[in-house]
């Protein structure tokens, strides 16, 4: 396997600006401004944001595997996915819910203390249907994938039998989709979560074999199956299946073709860069959408494009700040405890 992937970077930062781009709209609608944006919202189908963020777990488990193969050392393993996570979270959080204590003249300006361990532990978003708490920003996806990362070294060991369990989260994915034992939107539910990640880890072991496999014909193919999920309502399957399905074809097309395009330097640069700072931009985004977006009334759709524009970069300098500034706090901390 290379040890560099140019597709990985490509499909990071395609998610990333979805994912901006999907809350964009969704930014919009909830101010009610009229400037149609339901073209960069939705599918015949479904949602655009549930499709990239079905691709953001496959390449998360994909590349999961890519870097942890074999695990030597449990702790070691979590105490990096701590690092990647938590450090840079709590920073993000802390520039928003800072200036949110202090105009409410309180700390716990909710009245639950209690509910910010939820906060500390990354899963105010993903409970925030359950429990009300001090959710600011991170989403469900940042509860969701904290849970994939602890569940990441069993699932390591199942890929002795990849059939078996990809037949197992299948029955439990279809199951979950047509029951009510569970609260949650079945879209958030960690098996629907899971079955992306696992399929993202056997793409990366079975990745010279899927790209060996691929040519232009089978590209071509897949290119046309995606037009009909996108085109025609599939009233007789539920919107969960048809959002998978979509997001693992566009998983495939977009590794294919970021590994080619990815050869252009100036795209190769683009993409790597929104790639480092996607974690950040993640974070940021939905707050910064909120606080500049609230500002507009009325505005046309070619007005909408060059806002959004707009947003890509305010987004991406932002996060460059916080992941810049995040770096320097923990190589600072790092070297501050190792004189200690």
């Amino acid at each position: 396997m290379p040890k560099h992937l140019p597709g990985a970077d490509f499909l990071r930062a395609l998610c990333t600006l979805g994912v901006v781009t999907y809350h964009f709209s969704c930014t919009l609608i909830y101010y009610n401004i009229n400037c149609n944006p339901h073209i960069l919202y939705r599918f015949a189908n479904g949602n655009w944001g549930l499709v990239f963020v079905t691709m953001f777990f496959m390449l998360s488990g994909a590349l999961l595997y890519k870097n942890n193969s074999t695990i030597m050392s449990y702790k070691s393993f979590y105490v990096k996915r701590w690092k990647s996570i938590f450090p840079m979270f709590y920073m993000a959080f802390l520039i928003f819910y800072i200036p949110t204590a202090v105009s409410n003249h309180s700390l716990f300006y909710l009245g639950k203390p209690f509910s910010m361990i939820l906060t500390l532990l990354g899963m105010d978003g993903y409970f925030l249907y359950k429990i009300p708490n001090y959710y600011l920003l991170g989403e469900w996806f940042l509860g969701a994938i904290i849970f994939l990362y602890i569940l990441y070294p069993l699932f390591l060991k199942f890929l002795s039998k990849p059939l078996l369990t990809t037949c197992i989260l299948v029955l439990l994915h279809i199951w979950q989709v047509y029951t009510d034992f569970f609260t949650i939107h079945n879209f958030l539910n960690l098996i629907s979560c899971l079955i992306s990640f696992w399929l993202g880890m056997l793409f990366m072991k079975y990745y010279i074999n899927i790209m060996n496999f691929l040519n232009a014909g089978k590209v071509i193919i897949l290119t046309i199956l995606t037009v009909p999920f996108i085109l025609i309502k599939f009233s007789l399957i539920p919107n969960n299946f048809v959002i998978h399905l979509l997001g693992y074809i566009l998983f495939v097309l977009a590794f294919y073709f970021g590994n080619v395009i990815m050869k252009n330097k100036y795209i190769s640069k683009s993409c790597t860069f929104v790639s480092y700072i996607s974690y950040g931009i993640f974070l940021l985004h939905h707050q910064l959408l909120f606080r500049v977006l609230g500002n507009f009334s009325n505005i046309s759709f070619t007005g909408s494009v060059f806002l959004l524009m707009g947003m890509y970069v305010l987004c991406m300098i932002s996060a460059y700040i916080l992941t810049r500034l995040c770096n320097y706090i923990m190589h600072f901390l790092k070297k501050a405890l190792k004189k200690a």
